[in-house]
């Protein structure tokens, strides 16, 4: 029922003695500032090696149980997900055994005091005999006995195999409530994450397009098989992923403007693009109604270098393909140019860090002005603004840069993606038949037409982690696509595949015209890399002949397929509610992950 005190060891050669006590010295400081307790260094003689006479020190932490729950609590084992596991279900052993011991204790003590109050022993073991074994009753009775753990509390071995199923299920392990008491708190509390590179909301404002693009090409998976992981990693070095990364598209100030105002339009001007792109662009690439100058400097120091990065988090490039089976709709992907064995390209990206920054910029403009506007939110962080207020016009524009800006880095990542099939197959970037089908954003808020109490009103749709899901004739339509309704983009996980659906005339009238931009996730991100190695990950995807090159493995951990949802139950639900019409699934083989 105890535990082995942890050690550190050291083998170093006897010359190096004093170096390596040093070292040994500096980790005691390093606990010490966790308040965790070092028992002992010592030193002792070792063996001979080809070098010549070794030394070993050992730095030995206290195995007292509250120091070890400090020393797994507070620093751990994040390098090794087994023993993160098991310090875990010790330190609830412990806590188990601790208010064991408690409770032991406080019995031993009422033995006492009803034996003291005149209390036959009969008496005693009636009143107590519910709540500890009559041995120990007895023994407290007439002795002054310890209050030691009892010889039939569940062993370790046999705790952490009741923990395992949880830890298998969940990734996590669970405890019995005790009590809850209120406790005053003038602070903020928060449950939920919000990645700084990623999507923002509070309280309905939203920002900053985080979309999905796909690109069509007249590459079979014969023809790309064997330049795999060559293309893969060509696309890695052009197109940079992670976070801080700079883009290699440089614009001024002049530049930038016009990057807010005209979106992927300025990249096709500049010769990243065909001009036909942008009929296959929601709102052509340009949001109306944007204004740099509600912009601040330091978002746009933020954003003026990121243009055609891919970021971190859940944003990738994918390379797809398509088989036969998984083609739903034979006219619609035919008009598409969708076939079965041909390759495609998936891109998830956004505005990066521009778009979080103008977020942040006016949630700390609303809150001053909250009492006044007769507006109450539970904490300053989700304040916003009413929709005819000068700020919430000034945020609209500015959110409106931040999305053109995401069209436009979208539009800077396709061309060098054409440019890396071009070189990997030498072939000019206009013969490859690589064309955009779609860019659909998820992260946005819009001015639209829909009918509401029966009447055609002007209303701002807010789509947080949803995507517009528009059918056939709407005006907003490009004409290529008022016959099968607009295309919509589902990203689902590396591992499982994506879809491409096209929108209907019900989610105009039921949903806004939106339906669902992903999976969606099952577990957090933490629990996704406690659950899973990116490493091995990395080595079972490309034995189901996935290709993945990742900034890091952390990161690929995060994004395992098992820690979404299962893509075809969430596409298959909206299908048959006749939300969205699903058309093509698409199978990854490569994979860009940020």
């Amino acid at each position: 029922t105890g535990f082995y005190a942890p050690v550190l060891s050291q083998n170093i050669l006897e010359t190096l003695e004093e170096n390596g006590r040093e070292f040994m010295i500096q980790i005691m400081q390093l606990l010490e500032e966790f308040n965790i307790n070092v028992k002992k260094i010592s030193t002792r003689k070792e063996h001979f090696n080809k070098f010549g006479k070794t030394i070993r020190h050992r730095l030995i932490i206290s195995a007292e149980e509250n120091n070890l729950l400090k020393l797994w609590r507070t620093i751990g084992f994040e390098y090794n997900k087994k023993r993160t596991n098991l310090a875990n279900i010790a330190c609830l052993y412990i806590l188990l055994k601790t208010a064991e011991n408690r409770k032991r204790k406080e019995l031993a003590k009422k033995i006492k005091d009803y034996k003291n109050k005149g209390l036959r022993l009969t008496e005693t073991k009636r009143l107590l005999g519910g709540q500890i074994n009559e041995r120990f009753i007895i023994r407290h009775y007439y002795e002054n006995a310890s209050q030691r753990i009892s010889l039939d509390f569940i062993s370790f071995k046999n705790f952490k195999e009741a923990c395992s199923e949880d830890i298998i299920n969940y990734g996590v392990i669970f405890d019995n409530i005790i009590s809850i008491k209120e406790l005053p708190h003038n602070d903020y509390v928060y449950d939920f994450t919000i990645a700084d590179n990623h999507n923002f909301i509070a309280n309905s404002v939203v920002t900053h397009n985080c979309g999905m693009r796909l690109i069509r090409t007249d590459f079979t998976l014969k023809e790309i098989e064997p330049k795999l992981k060559q293309l893969v990693d060509s696309l890695f070095r052009l197109v940079p992923a992670g976070v801080g990364r700079k883009g290699f598209v440089r614009i001024t100030g002049k530049d930038w403007k016009d990057v807010a105002q005209d979106g992927a339009q300025w990249c096709i001007k500049k010769g990243y693009g065909f001009d036909k792109d942008k009929e296959h662009i929601e709102d052509y690439g340009a949001i109306a109604g944007a204004d740099a100058s509600e912009v601040s400097d330091k978002a746009v120091k933020r954003g003026v270098t990121g243009l055609g990065t891919l970021g971190s988090g859940n944003h990738y490039l994918e390379i797809q393909v398509i088989k036969k089976e998984n083609i739903f709709d034979e006219k619609i992907a035919k008009t598409f140019g969708l076939f079965p064995g041909q390759v495609v390209v998936m891109v998830h990206t956004g505005s990066r860090g521009l778009g979080h920054q103008i977020c942040t910029d006016y949630v700390d403009l609303f809150r001053p002005k909250l009492k006044d506007w007769g507006i109450d939110v539970r904490d300053q962080e989700l304040s916003c603004a009413p929709i005819n207020s000068k700020e919430a016009e000034r945020y609209l524009k500015a959110m409106r840069s931040a999305a053109n800006y995401a069209f436009a880095n979208r539009q800077v990542i396709t061309h060098q993606i054409r440019k890396g099939f071009s070189e990997a197959f030498g072939k000019n970037i206009d013969n490859m038949g690589m064309e955009l089908i779609y860019d659909v954003a998820h992260n946005i808020a819009k001015e639209e037409q829909h009918i509401v109490d029966g009447k055609k009103k002007k209303v701002l749709v807010h789509r947080k982690g949803a995507t517009r899901c528009f059918g056939p004739e709407r005006s907003e339509l490009a004409n290529i696509f008022r016959k099968t309704g607009q295309p919509v983009i589902v990203g689902g996980s590396m591992e499982t595949g994506s879809y491409l659906c096209v929108g209907t005339t019900k989610a105009e009238e039921e949903t806004f015209g939106s339906t669902m931009h992903g999976a969606g996730r099952t577990m957090s991100r933490t629990a996704a890399m406690r659950e899973f190695q990116g490493e091995q990950l990395q080595k079972s995807m490309e034995k189901k002949g996935i290709y993945v090159h990742a900034v890091s493995m952390s990161g690929l951990a995060e994004e395992a397929g098992k820690a979404y949802k299962d893509i075809n139950e969430v596409i298959d639900t909206m299908d048959q509610a006749g939300i969205s019409k699903k058309v093509v699934r698409f199978l990854p083989i490569g994979n860009v992950k940020g």
